[in-house]
């Protein structure tokens, strides 16, 4: 199996981000390739929880098309 990709709204927020961080982190100690993304810009609560909790950047999909991934 490939990467997994994991991300949620398409705006997101603190919630959508870390829930994709958490998943991401479990996949990888399950074994998984994975990496979390987001679809949008971070919002400034989002950018302060992350730089708070020493979280390295997360990428953003600049354009995602789902059937491509």
């Amino acid at each position: 199996m490939g990467k997994i990709y994991i991300f949620g709204h398409k705006k997101p927020d603190t919630d959508s981000v870390t829930s994709a961080i958490s998943l991401a982190y479990l996949k990888n100690k399950q074994g998984f390739d994975a990496e979390a993304k987001v679809l949008g810009r971070l919002n400034n609560e989002t950018k302060f929880a992350l730089k708070y909790f020493n979280v390295n950047s997360i990428w953003i999909f600049s354009s995602a098309n789902l059937e491509k991934l």
